[in-house]
């Protein structure tokens, strides 16, 4: 048996780069990816990965792709199992602990560790070395996309290392011994899509990804995923939206982009509900409430 479905001719990537849309455009787009999304979550799934790429045009319509990191909303289901790290919310972002580098009296380091991560970092490698031959795919490049990413913090701090909140699975996709990792795994939810989407629409108005990203959208470095990790909106945002005139999007984008999962849109049909989406333009009372915030 086979399976025959339509080619795309252009992913929103492409669509972005080569034919320019306007406000309005990037608004339609973005929208019916939300509801492509929202039909998902419906279905007690998210997608996971929702970035430019897994967005193609088939007949004028948007359609999501790739769904292999898409994971069951449900008790016992996680996110993070597949992913492309650039586009994953601060919660999956973990900076594994040091605990070789004690303390003495004063505040003074009893010692040193030259490549940093302690007990944890064995856990993390531990992990994937022995649970990688009962995992469903022997992939040769696992390592290189999951290990620990390392910043220097000086020649009188140890470095720091940075995981995503992953894990491997079973042929039934059931997480292999999670509580042999160093950090709990992350409930899938409607969250983590709700700040991919802002991902997209960041990308699609400024023209550059949120944070610096590899072709495969993998964060680039350490720098990256500390800047992930440490993320505060309100903090960060607004110096990288001063080009972004529209009070709507840079509302939004404020909510999207919401380090706390739980100041986030509750659902993505509440994020739909936002004036940005709507069809007229927004009413000077709404513009007004927006500048107050």
């Amino acid at each position: 048996y086979a399976v025959l479905m339509p080619a795309a001719d252009r992913n929103l990537d492409t669509i972005f780069r080569s034919e320019r849309p306007d406000i309005s455009a990037i608004c339609s787009m973005v929208k019916t990816t939300a509801q492509a999304i929202e039909h998902l979550h419906e279905k007690k799934m998210i997608h996971g990965d929702l970035k430019l790429l897994n967005v193609v045009r088939v007949k004028e319509k948007l359609c999501l792709i790739d769904l292999d990191a898409s994971a069951v909303i449900g008790e016992g289901c996680y996110a993070g199992a597949k992913f492309s790290s650039g586009v994953l919310p601060p919660e999956m972002i973990y900076k594994l602990k040091d605990d070789k580098n004690v303390l003495q009296r004063g505040g003074r380091r009893a010692s040193i560790s030259g490549s940093g991560g302690g007990k944890e970092m064995e856990q993390f490698q531990a992990y994937f070395a022995k649970a990688k031959a009962s995992a469903k795919v022997d992939d040769k490049e696992l390592w290189t996309k999951i290990k620990p990413s390392m910043k220097s913090m000086g020649r009188k701090q140890p470095p720091a290392h940075y995981v995503v909140k992953t894990f491997l699975t079973t042929p039934e996709d059931e997480p292999i011994n999670p509580k042999a990792l160093p950090y709990a795994l992350v409930p899938s939810s409607p969250a983590i899509d709700i700040w991919s989407l802002g991902t997209v629409l960041f990308a699609l108005v400024t023209g550059s990804p949120l944070f610096p990203v590899n072709r495969d959208d993998d964060l680039n470095n350490a720098d990256a995923m500390d800047a992930v990790l440490n993320w505060d909106e309100k903090r960060d945002l607004p110096s990288l939206l001063t080009t972004i005139e529209n009070p709507l999007v840079n509302d939004l984008l404020m909510k999207l982009l919401a380090k706390d999962p739980a100041n986030r849109p509750s659902s993505m049909k509440v994020a739909l509900e936002h004036p940005f989406f709507e069809n007229r333009a927004a009413t000077h009372s709404q513009l007004e409430e927006i500048k107050e915030k």
